[in-house]
């Protein structure tokens, strides 16, 4: 959980702790059950959602790891490639340049799914010469499947953004009911508790301590203004 959302429901909570203390009923005046309802549902609803955004970043993260896993079996084959073809022929400009030995690292997937339809065409054409070093039939197939592995982890990738963007939005806007039931308690404490300055104390102090009247503060982050982000 990001520390200003920590900061934020641990004020929260500290708050709703205050509220049960002083709620309303039996006569008495105090904190409306309606109010203390929306303070405990906006915690639950903000809790939900910062697991579902954490969860939705993991997945993400997840697929990267994957996708980083393939990109290096399709270097290890492009290498085998290479050095079957360096055994066969050896310092022969023309064809060190067919098998794109000493070219650049390839980079992104794109330019790797490329490299792999023109590489798998090249090893056919060369593939009895490739054979005698090492080089095999199966080796082949693998153009097609790490192709095909690329192309699936990156339409997961896309989809897996699609749902931590949502995530985060979700996330952020339970951030927004929070602050917002927050300041709604502490608006009608001032209004039921106004002439008891004893008890309003409990809930103005909860914006910088662990609870009503508590002595440990609470040092929010630089950034408390701001929303969560990923």
């Amino acid at each position: 959980m990001l520390e200003v959302l920590n900061f934020l429901l641990l004020k929260a909570k500290a708050l709703a702790a205050v509220c049960l203390k002083y709620a309303a009923g039996d006569g008495k005046e105090g904190i409306s059950a309606g109010d203390i309802q929306t303070l405990q549902a906006a915690i639950a609803d903000a809790e939900a959602s910062n697991t579902d955004q954490e969860k939705a970043v993991s997945s993400e993260e997840k697929l990267t790891d994957l996708q980083n896993q393939t990109m290096a079996k399709a270097h290890n084959l492009l290498r085998k490639t290479q050095d079957a073809a360096e055994a066969e022929y050896g310092d022969n400009k023309a064809r060190r340049k067919e098998f794109h030995i000493g070219g650049p690292k390839i980079a992104s997937v794109k330019a790797m799914g490329t490299e792999l339809k023109y590489a798998k065409s090249v090893a056919i054409d060369n593939l009895a010469a490739l054979k005698k070093h090492g080089f095999k039939d199966a080796d082949i197939a693998k153009f097609d499947t790490l192709s095909t592995e690329l192309d699936t982890n990156a339409t997961n990738q896309k989809n897996a953004r699609k749902v931590q963007k949502a995530a985060t939005a979700d996330r952020d806007a339970t951030v927004k009911d929070l602050r917002k039931a927050i300041s709604e308690v502490q608006k009608s404490a001032k209004v039921v508790f106004q002439d008891q300055s004893s008890i309003l104390v409990e809930f103005e102090s909860i914006s910088d301590s662990h609870g009503g009247g508590g002595k440990n503060p609470l040092t929010p982050p630089p950034d408390q203004t701001k929303p969560p982000a990923k």
